[in-house]
C-alpha cells in the first residue's frame, strides 16, 4: 500500500512568502538561495502537492534559475525544489517535464557533484512522471551532445531507467532508436563515457535478453572486451533490479556437463535448453508424443498442419496512434479567456506564464511525445511536431478542429521567430488547422480570431516573398 495515498493534499505556493518572486530574481545570489530554501522548506514538509493549484509559472521560474543562475548553490536548490515537485505531483507533473528535460540535460555539462547529484535526483523524478517514450527525442538529442559529461549522466540515467521496465513495459522502437548511439559512444576515447554506456547496455540486456540485445550492437558483438563489460553490467542490473523482470534470461545459463554415453541418445525436448538433463519421464513423454502424432489418421495431420500454420499468419496492423484527442472543452476555455480566469493571448512578447499555460492546456489533450516536440527548444524537433499535427489532420481531422485553437495560438509563438523554415511549415499547419474547421463545420469565435489574426497580419509585411505569399493566402483563406 502506497503511503503517499493516504497523505492530504496542500496548496505550497499559498504558503509562499509575498516576496518570494522578487527574492528570486534578486541581484544578491543569498536572497536568490534564501527564497528557494524557503520554498524547499515548504516542499520538504508537505510531500502530497495539491492538484488544484497552477504550478506553471513556478515551474518556469525554477527552470529559469536552473538554466541561467551563475551560482551553482543556488542552481542545486532549483533542481532540488523541481525534484520536490514532480514527486508531490507525480503524473500531474507529466504536462512540465518536456520543458525541464532539455535543461537538466544540458546542465549535466555540470561536473561539480554540489549541482550534478541534485540534477540526477531531479531527472529521476521528472522522468517518473512520463513515459520513456515520450522523452525519446531529448534523449537522442543529449547522447548526441560533444560534452563528455552530457554523455555519462545520460547513459546512466538510461541504466536507470532500464531497471525500471520489462519486457512488456520497454518501448522498442524507442530503444532501437537509443542503440545506435550507445554503441557509439562505445568507441569515445573517455574511460567515463565508455563505463557508462556498457552499463545502459547491460540494464537494456537484462530486460530484453542477450540475443535481441545483440541484433541491436551488431557493431560491437564481436568486440569481447566490450561485450564482457556489458554482460558485467547486465548482471549487476539482475541483482540490483531482479531477473523476474524479463520474460527470457538476460546472460545464458550455464549448460550442462556432457553425460555418459547412453545406449540410446535422449530424446528431443523442444527448442528451448535447460541446465539439468531432461528426467526419464520426459524422455517417455516425448516418445509417446512423436508415437501419437504417427498414429494420427492423415485428416488430423492436415487439421494440425492448417491450425500451425493460422498460428504464423502475421497480425493484424495495429491501428494508427491519435495524438490529439477529439474534446468537448474549446467552448470551456475560450470562455474562461473572455472571463479573465485565464491569460488572455494578447502580447508584444509572451511571457511564460502564457507558454506554460498553452503548454499546460495543451497536454491535456495530446501525446506527450507531440509536446516534446512542439515546446522544444531544436527547431528540428519543432518541425517535427509541425509534421505530426499536419498527418493528425490528414487522419483524424476532427481531433485537429477540436483543439484549434491551441494549435494556432502555438503557432503564433513561431510567427514570431526569425526561422524561414519553420514558419513556412507553420503557416503550412495553420492554414490545414483552419481547413479542417471548415470541413468539420467548426466556427472560429471572437476569441480565436483575436488570439490568431493580429500576429499573422504581421507577416503579410514579411520582406521574403514565399513567407509573404503563404500569410496572404492563409490570410484569405481563414478569413471565412
Amino acid at each position: 500500500m502506497d503511503e503517499f495515498d493516504f497523505l492530504e493534499e496542500v496548496d505550497v505556493l499559498a504558503k509562499l512568502p509575498a516576496d518570494f518572486e522578487t527574492n528570486v530574481a534578486a541581484a544578491k545570489w543569498t536572497d536568490r538561495r534564501d527564497a528557494l530554501q524557503a520554498l524547499l522548506d515548504l516542499l520538504t514538509a508537505h510531500k502530497k502537492l495539491s492538484t488544484k493549484a497552477n504550478y506553471g509559472e513556478i515551474v518556469a521560474q525554477l527552470k529559469k534559475v536552473l538554466e541561467k543562475d551563475a551560482n551553482v548553490m543556488v542552481a542545486a536548490l532549483a533542481a532540488k525544489c523541481l525534484k520536490c515537485i514532480a514527486e508531490g505531483l507525480r503524473k500531474k507533473f507529466s504536462p512540465h517535464a518536456p520543458t525541464i528535460l532539455p535543461t537538466i540535460f544540458e546542465k549535466f555539462k555540470e561536473k561539480k557533484p554540489t549541482l550534478r547529484d541534485p540534477l540526477v535526483e531531479c531527472i529521476d523524478a521528472v522522468a517518473a512522471t512520463i513515459s520513456l517514450e515520450s522523452m525519446q527525442d531529448d534523449v537522442l538529442a543529449a547522447l548526441e551532445k560533444p560534452n563528455p559529461s552530457i554523455k555519462v549522466q545520460t547513459d546512466l540515467f538510461l541504466y536507470r531507467t532500464f531497471l525500471k521496465l520489462n519486457a512488456q513495459t520497454m518501448p522498442k522502437k524507442t530503444l532501437k532508436a537509443i542503440a545506435p548511439l550507445l554503441v557509439k559512444h562505445s568507441m569515445e576515447s573517455d574511460p567515463e563515457v565508455r563505463d557508462a554506456c556498457y552499463a545502459a547496455l547491460g540494464s537494456a540486456m537484462r530486460v530484453i535478453g542477450e540475443k535481441p540485445m545483440n541484433s541491436l550492437i551488431a557493431d560491437i558483438v564481436e568486440d569481447k572486451l566490450k561485450m564482457t563489460k556489458i554482460k558485467e553490467y547486465c548482471q549487476k542490473a539482475i541483482d540490483e533490479a531482479g531477473p523476474e523482470a524479463s520474460t527470457q534470461p538476460a546472460v545464458p545459463e550455464p549448460k550442462p556437463a556432457t553425460p555418459a554415453k547412453q545406449d540410446k541418445p535422449p530424446a528431443k525436448t523442444g527448442s528451448r535448453s535447460s541446465s539439468r538433463a531432461p528426467s526419464p519421464s520426459a524422455e517417455n513423454k516425448a516418445a509417446e508424443k512423436e508415437s501419437a502424432e504417427e498414429r494420427k489418421p492423415p485428416a488430423a495431420k492436415a487439421s494440425t498442419q492448417q491450425a500451425a500454420a493460422r498460428d504464423e499468419e502475421p497480425a493484424a496492423q495495429p491501428q494508427k496512434e491519435m495524438l490529439l484527442m477529439v474534446n468537448e472543452e474549446k467552448a470551456t476555455r475560450l470562455k474562461e479567456e473572455k472571463n479573465f480566469k485565464i491569460l488572455k493571448w494578447n502580447f508584444v512578447t509572451p511571457t511564460d506564464e502564457h507558454i506554460s499555460q498553452l503548454q499546460a492546456a495543451l497536454s491535456a489533450n495530446a501525446k506527450g511525445a507531440l509536446i516534446s516536440q512542439l515546446f522544444n527548444k531544436d527547431f528540428k524537433m519543432q518541425l517535427k511536431g509541425v509534421e505530426e499535427v499536419i498527418k493528425a489532420g490528414e487522419e483524424f481531422p476532427e481531433s485537429v478542429a477540436k483543439n484549434s485553437d491551441l494549435l494556432l495560438k502555438w503557432a503564433t509563438l513561431r510567427f514570431l521567430e526569425t526561422n524561414p523554415t519553420v514558419l513556412i511549415k507553420v503557416l503550412e499547419m495553420s492554414k490545414l488547422v483552419i481547413q479542417r474547421m471548415q470541413d468539420t463545420n467548426e466556427s472560429m469565435s471572437g476569441e480565436e480570431i483575436n488570439a490568431f489574426l493580429p500576429y499573422l497580419l504581421q507577416k503579410l509585411g514579411e520582406p521574403k516573398d514565399a513567407m509573404r505569399q503563404a500569410a496572404r493566402f492563409e490570410f484569405f483563406y481563414g478569413n471565412y
